[in-house]
């Protein structure tokens, strides 16, 4: 069933439903709270719709149970930046270099949250 939450939460932000979107992508997560992608995609649409700190409080009660997830562990420190709180950032880019050290990506986001 969840996996039927989610294809619609997805066409319908296809569709420019955003906000109709939401309510499918929400219950794709909760109905499956151990998918990482689906919790992820949640987090990021809550994210886009204007409601950052609500998305910073899925995606880390998310990140609980999966505390690897690289999706996870990204969007949490890039809202962060976003909201410039780049001291909260610090720890989920250092997880992120500890755990996936051959993404450059990871590292770039390390050193720009050292340095600011």
């Amino acid at each position: 069933m969840s996996a039927v939450q989610y294809a619609m939460g997805l066409l319908l932000v296809r569709q420019g439903e955003r906000s109709r979107a939401l309510e499918y992508l929400k219950q794709a997560a909760v109905l499956e709270p151990g998918n990482p992608r689906y919790s992820y995609v949640y987090g990021v649409a809550l994210n886009s719709e204007g409601k950052p700190a609500e998305a910073l409080r899925f995606l880390k009660s998310a990140l609980e149970r999966n505390p690897c997830d690289r999706d996870i562990l990204y969007s949490i420190a890039t809202i962060l930046v976003d909201m410039q709180a780049n001291g909260e950032a610090l720890p989920y880019a250092e997880k992120l270099v500890q755990y996936y050290p051959d993404d450059p990506s990871y590292r770039e986001l390390l050193d720009y949250l050292r340095q600011n």
